[in-house]
């Protein structure tokens, strides 16, 4: 995962370790949560699939590891590696 916004990838760099925020966001409660990702992708891939892959797997363990429904995954692609 990455940060999720510029502040905190500026002070990643400047602090030369994991930045605060780890590109994961829960939103919701114990009826329905909302997931949103930042995450890079490796140049030449298919994203939509590789999105497809991570909305599923997301929903499918946290429903099994605490009974609470993912209603909706938001993931971002926040850059490309090579």
């Amino acid at each position: 995962m990455v940060a999720s916004g510029s502040k905190q990838k500026i002070l990643g760099k400047i602090q030369k370790n994991e930045p605060i925020d780890t590109g994961i966001k829960v939103y919701g409660d114990a009826g329905g949560l909302k997931v949103e990702l930042h995450i890079i992708v490796t140049y030449g891939m298919n994203i939509n699939a590789i999105a497809a892959s991570i909305t599923e797997k997301v929903k499918y363990i946290v429903k099994e590891n605490t009974g609470i429904t993912v209603n909706k995954v938001i993931v971002k692609i926040d850059g490309i590696k090579e």
